[in-house]
């Protein structure tokens, strides 16, 4: 299993890196009112409940990223290690923020498709929703040598653009714990289309 062994290494070194920093930080969005308490929702096959989710303002946490849009009340958010936040929806989800070093959407959305989608560590790799603005899409990690396979897994990008012309980008993908105890399944296609659009109907820019 060496390619997967490189991922999970590639992505700890990364995790490791955003907790060793000065300027690393966590903290958890306002709790609801007693009774009124939501659970973050659990990757897999549930169907998505955004009704209890509540406006969260990420400048809070990273002022160069001024945006708002609804998460689960006490999602928890840390700093990491790229300037960016990241933001466990659940013990397998994680929601990253960031304003990538491009110029334009289209720039960003290309340089996102060869991460996600041309990435030779993948089969079937494809977009099943393509907009401006962001995409979902499904792929499987290639079989190992020794006979292991995968399950197809389905997450997604999505893209705002500032007034200024700053590019602010909401990418969902496994958590540190779902890149070994998760299987493809627990991302389903569908699931990824409704947090897709949670995130689109509800993230907006404050400035």
């Amino acid at each position: 299993m060496n390619k997967l062994h490189l991922l999970y290494s590639a992505a700890l070194a990364s995790t490791l890196l955003a907790c060793s920093s000065p300027d690393s930080a966590t903290t958890n969005a306002a709790a609801p009112a007693s009774g009124s308490e939501a659970a973050a929702p659990a990757a897999g096959t549930a169907p998505l409940d955004v009704s209890t989710w509540q406006p969260t303002d990420l400048s809070k946490l990273v002022p160069e990223l001024p945006i708002t849009l609804n998460l689960p009340a006490g999602v928890k958010m840390e700093k990491n290690g790229n300037g960016g936040i990241d933001i466990q929806l659940s013990d397998k989800s994680l929601l990253t923020a960031s304003f990538p070093a491009v110029s334009s959407v289209k720039e960003a959305m290309a340089t996102d498709e060869d991460y996600y989608i041309k990435n030779d560590m993948y089969q079937d790799a494809r977009k099943v929703v393509d907009e401006p603005h962001g995409f979902v899409y499904t792929r499987r990690m290639k079989p190992e040598q020794n006979g292991t396979t995968y399950e197809p897994e389905s997450h997604f990008v999505y893209y705002l653009e500032g007034k200024d012309g700053a590019i602010y980008q909401l990418a969902e993908d496994r958590t540190m714990d779902g890149m070994s105890n998760a299987k493809g399944s627990d991302y389903p296609e569908r699931r990824a289309k409704e947090l897709y659009e949670a995130v689109k109907k509800s993230a907006k820019l404050t400035k």
